[in-house]
C-alpha cells in the first residue's frame, strides 16, 4: 500500500496592508466603560496599530487612544479592523480613523521615523 502524500502547505496570502510595520512597544490608555484600560503596541505603521489587550472589542468599533510618544502624548480616533484568535497573542488591529488631522500627521512621523531606523540596521 502506499505512503499517503505529504500536506502541502498553503502558500502564504500576499501582504495586503498599505504600509510596511515595525515592530514597536509604545504605552498607549483607550477609555471603556467600565474605566481606562492601558496597554502597549505590538507593531505599528503609519495608518495603524496592533495592540495587545483582552478586553473585548468588536470589529468596526470606534476607540480613543492616547498614546505616549517620546514628545508627549497625543489623542488618535482608531477603527477596530482585526481582532486577534491567537491567544498566544490578545489584542487587536485598528487603523486610523481620520487621517488629515494633526495628531495623525504627528503619528505618520512617528511611524516613519521607527521604520526609517529600522530598515537601518
Amino acid at each position: 500500500m502506499a505512503e499517503p502524500p505529504e500536506p502541502i502547505e498553503p502558500p502564504e496570502a500576499p501582504e495586503q496592508r498599505r504600509s510596511p510595520r515595525v515592530l514597536a512597544e509604545v504605552p498607549l490608555r483607550w477609555v471603556r466603560d467600565t474605566g481606562v484600560v492601558h496597554s502597549s503596541s505590538a507593531d505599528v505603521s503609519d495608518t495603524g496599530l496592533f495592540f495587545r489587550s483582552d478586553e473585548p472589542v468588536d470589529v468596526g468599533e470606534l476607540l480613543q487612544l492616547e498614546i505616549d510618544l517620546p514628545d508627549g502624548p497625543m489623542r488618535l480616533l482608531v477603527t477596530v479592523r482585526h481582532v486577534s484568535s491567537d491567544a498566544a497573542r490578545p489584542g487587536f488591529g485598528v487603523a486610523l480613523f481620520a487621517d488629515n488631522t494633526a495628531s495623525a500627521v504627528r503619528w505618520r512621523s512617528f511611524c516613519s521615523d521607527l521604520i526609517g531606523r529600522a530598515t537601518d540596521t
